[in-house]
């Protein structure tokens, strides 16, 4: 730090530049005073004092998974609650799953339709609705923008817009 003090003094050789740097500039060159700092403040309580001794449990707690004890545990320590996080019971935590966000069930499909629909519906903006609700309209419901759907007569990319005519000779 020292070093770095002198450096103020140092220059290029010229008067006028020694003139110009102003104490503002080299203020951040200094060491910090210690009245200013809130050292004190946050500092590490490596070893708190307890004010009661029921804070504390000196017994020893057992792994309820453990299926073999290295000593004789006394009947407090067998029997004293479990320790660690409660671990809440509801039905999303009781389904059972197969897959990360739950449960996936098999399902059979045609995979060209479910690929048509896929490009239909990253092109156009709109699909046929998938959902089966026993409807008389399923399978030619839209989802998406079904503005466009009705304007192209809710064609896929495998459709074209205008007919084919084959020029037979």
């Amino acid at each position: 730090m020292a070093s770095l003090l002198n450096l103020k003094d140092y220059g290029s050789g010229s008067e006028s530049d020694s003139d110009s740097i102003g104490e503002e500039s080299l203020q951040h060159l200094r060491p910090i005073e210690s009245g200013n700092t809130i050292s004190k403040q946050l500092q590490f309580v490596v070893n708190p004092e307890v004010t009661s001794t029921k804070e504390l449990d000196d017994r020893r707690h057992l792994d309820p998974q453990e299926k073999e004890l290295k000593y004789n545990p006394k009947y407090d320590e067998l029997f004293a609650p479990t320790l660690g996080p409660y671990k809440p019971e509801s039905d999303y935590h009781k389904v059972n799953r197969n897959t990360l966000a739950g449960h996936v069930e098999p399902a059979h499909f045609n995979h060209f339709e479910f690929e048509s629909q896929r490009r239909t519906f990253t092109t156009y903006g709109y699909a046929v609705d998938p959902s089966i609700s026993g409807h008389p309209d399923d399978g030619r419901r839209y989802i998406g923008d079904t503005a466009t759907a009705k304007e192209t007569s809710g064609i896929t990319v495998f459709e074209t817009k205008y007919p084919t005519f084959c020029v037979c000779k």
